[in-house]
C-alpha cells in the first residue's frame, strides 16, 4: 500500500523554522510517497527546486517535539496566559481553557469530590458538603508516596514517585478499586490525562505519555525531554503543554513514535527478568521454579539481597518445586517429572525423569507420595520411594486445568479453573475418589488448607474461605475480593499473603474467618505469582519483575526491601550469538535471551567479588573488570548455567579490560596497564605492567589502542611479554573513548570531538563535534555510534572526510557503554538494559535535476518518520512526519480454505501427539 506524496511548500516550513525546529531553508521540499505498508517494498521521493545542494538524506524516528515556546510575560496569537490565585490557565483563542497549571500540588476535584495525593497516605479523599466542610470517605494507600494526581473518565491516575503510575478505578469515589500500573518511569512526580491518554513527569524531567485504554497495563507511547527544567505538565488533544519558570512549551505528541527501543517499556514488554513461577525455601536456600530458564538455587542467609548459587536447565519449562533430602522434585510442564540431585546446591545434577500426562505443575510431597498437579492431565499419584525410578500410581483427570493442590490427611484438595475446589478421598492411592466439590463459576488456581479451612485463591474472584471439615459438603464461609488477580497463597498465622499477579500481593487478615479484610499491600514491578513468607521477609516470584523481597514486618504497610534483579545500574553490556552478558556491579555477571532483541530475558547470573564494571568475550569465557575485586574469569559455554573459573588480585581496582584466547590486559587505578597469562584460567599470570592509565582499551590484531591523557597510544607485547611502544598520536584534551573496525579507529578526542583515524601508521582522516560529552563509542552495520547523556547518535561514517551525524535517538538514561549487535545497539547506563534497534543509512539510488530517490528499508517498525535533509554547506533541514509506516489494510487470505482446514488438522495431529500417554 503506497500513498500520494506529501508536499512541505516554504510557507509551512518557515512556520516549521520559526518553532525551532529547522535551519534556514535550501529549497521547498516534496516527499513521496506519504503512507507505506509495513514489510513493503517502496522508494522515497524528494523532489527539490535546487538538489546540488542536498549532500545526503536520512530517517529520523517520529517522535514529539516542540511546536512553540509561550512566553510567561508575553502576548501569543492563539494563546492568553492568565495567573490565578489557583495557579496558571492557558486559553486558547475560543477563550477555552486548555491548560491548567495549579499552586496545590497533588490535588483534583470531581463533582462533590476532592482527591488529594497524600504522600505516604497515599490518595486520599473527601466529600465536599458545602464550600467549607468536607469529610473523608475513603483512601487507598499506594506501595509508595503518593505525589500527584489527576482525573479522567472514572479514572484516578495517581504519579506514586518510585512506583511510576497507578491506575484507580474511582466511579464510585468511596470505594476506590485499583486496576493498573506501569512502574518503569523514573521517579514519577506529575500527572495529566486526557481521555485514556496519560502524561507522566519524572524526576530528571522526562516526560512519558502513555495509552491506558487498557487499564491494567497501561503502555508506553513515546517520551520527550525539555531543555529546560518542567515544572508541570498538562494534556490537551494532541498537545503537551510543559510549564517551565519562564515559559509554557506547546509539545505536538500526535506523531506516532516507532518501537525501535525497549526505553520505558514496563517490565516484561521491555526487559524481562524471568518467568519466576513457585519457590520452595529450605534450611536457608530458595530453590525456583523459572518458567522460561530452569531452576535458579539462592542462598537468604543475608534475606534482602538473594545470592544465586547455581543453575540448571531442564527440558521444560519449570512450573513448580518440592525439595527433600538434598532431592528437587520439579513439575517441568511437558516433559513431567525431573528429580534433580540438589545436595551440593553449587553442582545440582540431573537423578531421573517420569513423563506424565498434561502439563506437570505443582508437585506436593508427602512420606513416599508426590502428588502433582498437571494442569491439562488432572493429576498424578507417583511413588518416589526410589529416586532414581519414580513409579506412576495412578491418576485422576479432571474437567477442567489442575493448578495447584494441597494434600491434608487422606484428602487431596485440587484448585481447577473449570470445577473450582475439587476434593479427592485418597486413602488408597491407587484409586483417587472425588466426594466433593466448592464450585462458583470461577476459576480457582491456588488452596492452602489449614485444620478444616480451605482458602483458595480464584483468578477472577479473590479468595473464597471453605469450610471443609465434611468434605463431601464444603462450605462457603466468606469471600474477600483483592486487587488484581489472585494466583497464589501463602498462610502464616492470622495473615495470608495472596500473590495478586498484576497488582503485586496483598496481605489479608484471617483471624475472623467470617470477615477477612485487606490490611495493606505492595505493587511489584512484575507480575506476582507466587509467595513464601519467612520471618519479616516475603519472597515473591514475581514474572517478568525477577525475585523480590518485601518486608512484612509490618503487613499494613509490606515495603519494598530488596532481591535478586535490579541492584543499582547497568555498568557494561558484551553479546555473542543469542545472548548478552550484562556487567551489573555488585550483582557480578548477568546473562540474557536476546533472540526478541528489544525484550531482553533473564536467563542466569554469577557473583565473585568486586563490582562488575565491564565485561570483554573471548570463546567461550567472559573476562570481567571488577573494580576492587580485580579480574574474574567466568565460563559461558552454558549461557543458561554459567560459572566463575578464576579471579586475578589487582594491585588496585580494575575499570576495564580486553583479552584474546592467550592474554588479558587490565587497566587498573594503581599499577597502570597489567598483562596476564589466562592460559589457566583458574591462576591468571601476571606478565608485564605499565605505568600508564588508559581511560578506554582496544584491541586489535595482536595490537593494544590506549585512550589516555596524551591521545593514542599503541604497544604491542614482546615475546619475552613486555610492553613495547609501537606509535602515539597526540590529542589536544587526550582520549577518553576508543574503538575501531577494519578500515579506521575511531577516537572520542577531549569531551565532544570524534576523530576518524587510519590505523597505522595512525593520521587523521576526519573528525566530527556533538553538542555534548561523549560517553562511549561503537561501531556497527549501520556506521558509527556515539552516546551521550541524552542521545544515542548515528554517524554516517562512509566518507571518513565528511563525516555526519545521521539520525538522533533520545535516551532516557546517559548511554555509558555501547554493544553493537547483530543490527541492535545495547546500552548501559539504567538499571536494566536498554535496547535500540537504529535505522539503516539510506543508500541513495538515482539522482535527478530535480529530485533524489532512495529505497526505504523494508524493515522499518510501524510509525511515524521524519525526513532530515543534509546540505552540502553543513545546515540540515527537517521535514516533520513525512513518512508513515502502516499496518496494511485487510486483504483476501492468501492461503485457500482446503489448504487452511488442512493446516488445522495437522496442528490437531501434533497436539495429540504432545498429549499422547508415554509407552509403556
Amino acid at each position: 500500500m503506497i500513498m500520494p506524496a506529501k508536499t512541505f511548500r516554504r510557507p509551512l516550513l518557515l512556520a516549521l523554522m520559526a518553532a525551532g525546529l529547522n535551519t534556514p531553508l535550501h529549497a521547498a521540499v516534496s516527499v513521496e510517497p506519504n503512507r507505506v505498508a509495513v514489510g513493503k517494498a517502496a522508494e522515497l521521493t524528494l523532489r527539490f527546486d535546487a538538489p546540488d545542494a542536498v549532500e545526503s538524506v536520512s530517517l529520523q524516528p517520529g517522535s514529539p517535539y516542540v511546536l512553540e515556546h509561550l512566553a510567561l510575560d508575553g502576548p501569543h496569537p492563539e494563546y492568553q496566559i492568565l495567573r490565578r490565585h489557583n495557579g496558571l490557565y492557558l486559553r486558547d483563542a475560543s477563550n477555552q481553557v486548555i491548560a491548567f497549571f495549579a499552586n496545590q500540588r497533588g490535588h483534583a476535584s470531581s463533582a462533590r469530590y476532592d482527591f488529594v495525593a497524600a504522600e505516604q497516605g497515599g490518595l486520599q479523599i473527601y466529600k465536599e458538603h458545602d464550600w467549607r466542610h468536607t469529610t473523608p470517605v475513603a483512601g487507598y494507600v499506594t506501595s509508595t508516596p503518593a505525589l500527584d494526581v489527576a482525573l479522567s473518565e472514572g479514572l484516578a491516575f495517581v504519579a506514586a514517585g518510585q512506583g511510576g503510575l497507578t491506575v484507580l478505578d474511582v466511579q464510585n469515589p468511596e470505594q476506590p478499586l485499583w486496576l493498573g500500573s506501569h512502574q518503569n518511569l523514573g521517579y514519577a512526580i506529575k500527572v495529566s490525562a486526557n481521555g485514556r491518554r496519560t502524561a507522566i513527569l519524572n524526576d530528571t524531567g522526562v516526560v512519558y505519555l502513555l495509552d491506558a485504554d487498557n487499564p491494567a497495563e497501561p503502555t508506553t507511547l513515546s517520551a520527550w525531554r525539555s531543555d529546560s527544567v518542567v515544572l508541570d505538565i498538562a494534556l490537551h488533544g494532541g498537545r503537551l503543554f510543559a510549564l517551565s519558570a519562564d515559559a509554557i512549551q506547546v509539545v505536538d505528541i500526535s506523531v506516532e513514535t516507532p518501537q525501535l527501543s525497549n526505553q520505558g517499556l514496563d517490565f516484561g514488554q521491555g526487559v524481562n527478568l524471568g518467568g519466576e513461577r513457585r519457590v520452595y525455601i529450605e534450611n536457608g536456600l530458595a530453590y525456583v521454579a523459572d518458567w522460561f530458564s530452569g531452576i535458579h538455587i539462592y542462598d537468604l542467609s543475608r534475606p534482602r539481597q538473594p545470592e544465586l548459587l547455581s543453575s540448571v536447565p531442564t527440558p521444560g519449562s519449570p512450573k513448580g518445586i518440592v525439595v527433600r533430602d538434598g532431592v528437587a522434585f520439579v513439575a517441568d510442564d511437558d516433559h513431567g517429572l525431573q528429580v534433580i540431585d540438589v545436595s551440593d546446591p553449587l553442582d545440582p545434577k540431573q537423578i531421573s525423569t517420569l513423563l506424565t500426562q498434561g502439563l506437570a505443575y505443582t508437585p506436593r510431597l508427602v512420606g513416599d507420595q508426590l502428588y502433582l498437579a498437571s494442569h491439562r492431565g488432572g493429576f498424578q499419584i507417583i511413588d518416589v520411594s526410589d529416586v532414581s525410578a519414580p513409579q506412576l500410581i495412578s491418576e485422576y483427570d479432571t474437567e477442567g486445568k489442575a493448578w495447584s493442590m494441597e494434600i491434608h490427611g487422606d484428602i487431596a484438595y485440587v484448585a481447577d479453573d473449570d470445577s473450582g475446589l475439587l476434593m479427592f478421598d485418597i486413602s488408597d492411592p491407587s484409586t483417587p475418589e472425588l466426594i466433593g466439590q466448592y464450585f462458583t463459576g470461577a476459576a480457582a488456581e491456588e488452596v492452602v488448607v489449614r485444620d478444616t479451612i480451605a482458602f483458595v485463591a480464584f483468578f477472577n474472584d479473590g479468595v473464597h474461605i471453605v469450610d471443609v471439615s465434611d468434605p463431601t459438603q464444603p462450605q462457603p464461609v466468606s469471600r474477600l475480593p483483592l486487587p488484581g488477580n489472585s494466583r497464589g497463597l501463602d498462610l502464616v498465622d492470622d495473615t495470608l499473603y495472596v500473590a495478586g499477579w498484576l497488582a503485586g500481593v496483598q496481605a489479608v487478615d484471617v483471624s475472623d474467618l467470617h470477615q477477612p479484610r485487606r490490611l495493606g499491600g505492595y505493587d511489584t514491578r512484575g507480575a506476582a505469582w507466587g509467595v513464601e513468607a519467612v520471618g519479616a521477609y516475603l519472597y515473591v516470584m514475581d514474572w517478568w519483575g525477577g525475585v523480590s523481597v518485601i518486608d512484612v514486618s509490618d503487613p499494613r504497610r509490606p515495603q519494598a526491601a530488596g532481591g535478586y534483579h535490579n541492584r543499582g545500574l547497568v555498568h557494561d553490556i558484551a553479546a555473542r550469538g543469542n545472548y548478552s552478558f550484562v556487567a551489573h556491579g555488585s550483582n557480578g555477571l548477568q546473562v540474557f535471551d536476546i533472540k526478541n532483541p528489544l525484550n531482553p530475558t533473564w536467563t542466569t547470573g554469577v557473583s565473585f567479588p568486586g563490582q562488575a564494571r565491564h565485561v570483554t568475550l573471548h570463546g567461550e569465557r567472559a573476562y570481567v573488570a571488577a573494580g576492587d575485586g580485580g579480574l574474574a574469569i567466568v565460563d559461558i559455554a552454558n549461557p543458561f548455567n554459567v560459572r566463575w573459573l578464576g579471579s586475578y588480585a589487582s594491585p588496585g581496582e580494575v575499570n576495564a579490560v580486553v583479552a584474546d584466547a592467550q592474554y588479558a590486559y587490565l587497566s587498573d587505578s594503581r599499577a597502570g596497564l597489567i598483562a596476564l597469562d589466562i592460559g589457566d584460567a583458574a591462576t591468571p599470570r601476571r606478565l608485564a605492567s605499565l605505568a600508564i592509565q588508559a581511560n578506554d582499551l582496544w584491541l586489535d590484531d595482536g595490537l593494544l589502542y590506549l585512550a589516555t591523557a596524551r591521545g593514542v597510544e599503541v604497544l604491542r607485547q614482546t615475546p619475552a611479554g613486555r610492553f613495547e611502544s609501537v606509535t602515539v598520536f597526540e590529542l589536544a584534551g587526550g582520549a577518553q573513548h576508543i574503538s575501531g573496525d577494519g578500515r579506521l579507529l575511531y577516537v572520542a578526542a577531549g569531551h565532544s570531538i570524534i576523530t576518524l583515524q587510519r590505523k597505522l601508521p595512525l593520521e587523521r582522516l576526519g573528525d566530527i563535534e556533538l553538542d555534548s560529552t561523549i560517553r562511549a563509542l561503537a561501531v556497527g552495520e549501520q556506521g558509527l555510534l556515539a552516546a551521550t547523556d541524552t542521545a544515542l547518535i548515528s554517524i554516517d561514517n562512509r566518507s571518513p572526510e565528511h563525516v555526519r551525524i545521521a539520525t538522533r535517538y533520545p535516551l532516557l538514561a546517559p548511554g555509558l557503554q555501547i554493544t553493537h549487535h547483530q543490527g541492535v545497539a545495547y546500552l548501559s547506563g539504567a538499571e536494566t538494559i536498554t535496547a535500540l534497534r537504529p535505522l539503516p543509512l539510506l543508500q541513495q539510488r538515482t539522482r535527478g535535476l530535480a529530485e533524489i530517490q532512495f529505497p526505504l528499508p523494508q524493515s522499518l517498525a510501524v510509525g511515524s518518520y521524519h525526513v532530515q535533509v543534509h546540505y552540502q554547506d553543513g545546515t540540515t533541514e527537517r521535514v516533520p512526519d513525512a513518512v508513515r509506516v502502516i499496518m496494511p489494510a485487510f486483504s483476501k487470505p492468501s492461503m485457500s480454505m482446503e489448504a487452511f482446514k488442512k493446516l488445522m488438522q495437522q496442528q490437531q495431529n501434533n497436539r495429540d501427539l504432545f498429549t499422547a500417554p508415554p509407552a509403556q
